[in-house]
């Protein structure tokens, strides 16, 4: 966020893009696991993937509409100040939550009986016929 928030011209904004997308995966893992962690039941989780997709959907006509109206310093800025805005309660929130014992224990656990072992059809999936 540093470099395209520093940028002044487009290959500038751009090499901080894309080092931000290098990262990005590592960061949107530590969330879903931060989100899997307070609630074992899966609601936050599925709530972090979702706001992770609409954010790729978004992303790209926020962004030009942004660079356009802002520049790329101000797209930049307005990005880095976001980020600060969600990365302050999400670290105080996984500070806090690192002090007790996680919350998966005394969860009712779910057995489903099997009557039979499913077991592959022979030949089901041999290759096609070659065309004539």
């Amino acid at each position: 966020m540093a470099l395209s928030a520093a940028a002044r011209d487009l290959p500038g904004f751009a090499a901080g893009e894309i080092a931000w997308n290098l990262v990005h995966p590592v960061v949107l893992s530590y969330v879903i696991a931060l989100a899997a962690f307070l609630d074992p039941r899966g609601r936050w989780t599925v709530l972090v993937g979702s706001a992770s997709s609409l954010g790729t959907a978004a992303g790209p006509l926020t962004g030009s509409v942004l660079a356009d109206r802002a520049g790329f310093p101000g797209t930049g800025q307005a990005l880095a100040a976001g980020l600060l805005l969600i990365a302050v309660p999400m670290t105080a929130v996984a500070l806090r939550t690192g002090r007790r014992p996680g919350p998966v224990a005394g969860l009712p656990v779910l057995e489903v009986p099997v009557q039979t072992p499913a077991v592959a059809a022979r030949h089901a999936y041999d290759p096609a016929p070659p065309n004539r």
